[in-house]
């Protein structure tokens, strides 16, 4: 993952926001993540995240640190946990990182 993490948790909490009815969707948490990847530095298109769906003033309350939030997950869920990664996996092998004891659940 590459960006602005804030800013694309924010797209995420707005989406779940979409579906305000499903009383599922409040009881997603929505944690910002690393914004550079772990090897390849270079970044690409930029810029045009959340144009014309952030609005100026619309708040959201975003907890950052998604590595340390993955691995107090695990640790508190053992053997029950499957995580679902639509991004490059940053967040996780960081999570791996601080926490390799994490991998065994």
């Amino acid at each position: 993952m590459h960006g602005d993490a804030v800013l694309r948790a924010k797209m995420a909490a707005k989406f779940l926001g979409l579906f305000g009815t499903d009383s599922r969707a409040k009881d997603i948490p929505i944690i910002a993540g690393e914004d550079d990847p772990l090897v390849l530095k270079q970044r690409f298109w930029t810029g045009m995240e959340g144009k014309n769906f952030i609005k100026d003033g619309e708040e959201y309350t975003i907890t950052k640190n998604a590595p340390e939030a993955i691995a107090d997950y695990v640790l508190n869920h053992r053997n029950n946990v499957s995580i679902v990664s639509i991004a490059p996996p940053t967040n996780i092998a960081r999570a791996l990182q601080l926490h390799p004891e994490i991998a065994e659940y």
